[in-house]
C-alpha cells in the first residue's frame, strides 16, 4: 500500500458587510460561538469552515452564528486551489 502526504492550499475570498458586525453582535458571537474580535477573525473563521466543507457558501445557506449568509452580507468564493505531494 502506498501512502502520500499531500498539502492542499486554497485561496478563498470572503466579503463581509462590516455594518452587520456591531459590537453587540461581536460580543454575543464570542460568548456563544468562537473568539472573533474583528471582521478579519470572522473572515478567517468563515474561510476555514468553507475550506473544510463545513459550509458550502450558498447565499441562502444558514451558518451558525450568522443565520442566512446572504442576509448577513457574507459572500464566499473559492479563487484557487493547489496540491503538492510532500513525499
Amino acid at each position: 500500500m502506498q501512502t502520500f502526504n499531500v498539502e492542499v492550499t486554497q485561496t478563498i475570498r470572503v466579503s463581509l458587510d462590516e455594518t452587520k458586525f456591531t459590537e453587540s453582535f461581536m460580543q454575543e458571537f464570542r460568548d456563544l460561538i468562537f473568539p472573533a474580535y474583528d471582521t478579519r477573525d470572522h473572515a478567517e473563521h468563515l474561510a476555514s469552515l468553507y475550506a473544510r466543507g463545513v459550509i458550502e457558501g450558498y447565499g441562502s445557506e444558514f451558518v451558525e452564528g450568522y443565520g442566512s449568509i446572504n442576509e448577513f452580507g457574507i459572500d464566499i468564493e473559492l479563487l484557487g486551489e493547489n496540491t503538492n505531494a510532500l513525499d
